[in-house]
């Protein structure tokens, strides 16, 4: 992922990214499926697969912003 916008809403969001994530809906992760592009139609999917992906995405407490945008990638294919 290269979106520049995304990426810079994660470095302020990344807290709030991950709660939404993880339930799996919410505000933040509305925006950032907006920022990436995502078609309003497919959100619930994509939704689904960062959900349950999220220990795929989050690997530990101290993970780095460009491993989770690389993570969240690899889960969303």
């Amino acid at each position: 992922m290269s979106n520049e916008r995304a990426t810079e809403f994660m470095v302020a969001n990344m807290d709030n990214l991950a709660r939404d994530i993880s339930q799996g809906r919410g505000e933040t992760l509305d925006a950032f499926a907006e920022l990436l592009g995502v078609p309003s139609e497919k959100r619930p999917e994509f939704y689904a697969s960062l959900q349950s992906g999220f220990a795929r995405i989050f690997t530990s407490s101290n993970v780095q912003m460009a491993s989770v945008m690389d993570n969240i990638a690899a889960v969303s294919k």
